[in-house]
This record gives structure tokens, C-alpha cells and sequence, in this order.
């Protein structure tokens, strides 16, 4: 298997070996083309405009059929994990940083990654920590910025357990940041 952005651009006995060519992105049908330019062979009838729709590819059998065809990629079983270290470690910027601001915006601390987060979360008041968990920013944030479901849906439920303690619902989703990231001692 060989996976490129540029066939034309690979050695014309690898290609040769290529018995079936998968494309995907917004322009399939000119990597068929790429591809038979860079094999020096002839390129295959085309769909003609081919847009994919997520999860579709577009399909040569070299040396089969000679048309293309769309097929549908079987999804993956594991979780995909996107930027895990930019999550946990990185800067991800003033629009997608959490800010602890507590119920009269007297404060504006930013946590621009997981660890920041864990570490404000610690010393923050109750009260702060709580607006916040009431008000559901601590799964909307992990939802949209760290585009984490499963992570957001783990926060959701300690954020609509009313009988929970600050300090409690706060070592609760610190435990759930702590299982699906690895990060470093903080």
C-alpha cells in the first residue's frame, strides 16, 4: 500500500505495481489522473465532477472494470484521538481557551490546554467552579474545543448531579481529563 498526495510525482515501477487506486478529498477524480500520467498509462472513464460525500472514495480497479466507482470506507472501530498533545500541552488559542470568569466576570483566567485547566481548577473558589459547572461550560468546552464527546458526555453527567460538592464534581471531571489523556505530572 502506498499512501501520497502526488502519484505523478512516485517512481513509475512503483506504480506499475498499483493494482487499485483509492481517492479521496475535493478533487478524486484528478488523482485517477495524476495517477495515470505518473503510470503512464490511460486514465480511467471518470464519474465527471466525482464530489465525495464523508466517508466516500473514489475507486479504480486497474486492470478490472474500467470505470471508477464511489465506495464507502468502513469506519474505524478505535476512537480517533485528534491533537491529543495540543489538547493536554498546547496553545489553543484565545477563542478556544476556557476562561474562569465566576459569576460576576471579576475574574478571567485562561486555561488554553487541559493542564492549565486542571491547574486553575484547583485554585479557583468553590463559587467560580461552581457557576461554571451549573451553567454546563465545563462539557460545552470540551464538546467544542476539545472535541472530545465522550469526554464532554462524562462531564455533562457530574455537571446535572446537583447533590455534588465543589470539590468533588472538581476531582471528578480532573479524573475524567486525567483518564483520556495522558498528561504529564502536574
Amino acid at each position: 500500500m502506498f499512501i501520497t498526495v502526488e502519484p505523478k510525482s512516485l517512481n513509475r515501477k512503483v506504480l506499475a505495481a498499483v493494482n487499485m487506486v483509492l481517492a479521496v478529498g475535493e478533487t478524486p477524480e484528478q488523482i485517477m489522473v495524476d495517477f495515470a500520467a505518473g503510470a503512464t498509462i490511460a486514465a480511467p472513464p471518470l464519474l465527471g465532477d466525482a464530489l465525495l460525500e464523508r466517508g466516500e472514495m473514489l475507486v479504480w480497479q486497474i486492470g478490472g472494470e474500467p470505470a471508477t466507482f464511489k465506495e464507502r470506507g468502513v469506519p474505524g472501530r478505535t476512537m480517533r484521538r485528534r491533537h491529543l498533545r495540543k489538547y493536554a500541552e498546547g496553545d489553543l488559542g484565545a477563542d478556544r481557551s476556557f476562561y474562569f470568569r465566576g459569576r460576576d466576570g471579576k475574574l478571567n483566567l485562561k486555561a488554553q490546554n487541559l493542564i492549565v485547566f486542571m491547574q486553575i481548577a484547583d485554585g479557583v473558589d468553590d463559587k467560580t467552579w461552581d457557576y461554571h459547572l451549573r451553567r454546563g461550560d465545563y462539557s460545552h468546552w470540551f464538546q467544542e474545543c476539545i472535541k472530545d464527546d465522550a469526554l464532554a458526555g462524562e462531564a455533562l453527567q457530574i455537571e446535572q448531579s446537583k447533590r455534588l460538592a465543589a470539590a468533588d464534581s472538581r476531582k471528578m471531571i480532573k479524573a475524567a481529563i486525567t483518564r483520556r489523556f495522558t498528561l504529564p505530572a502536574a
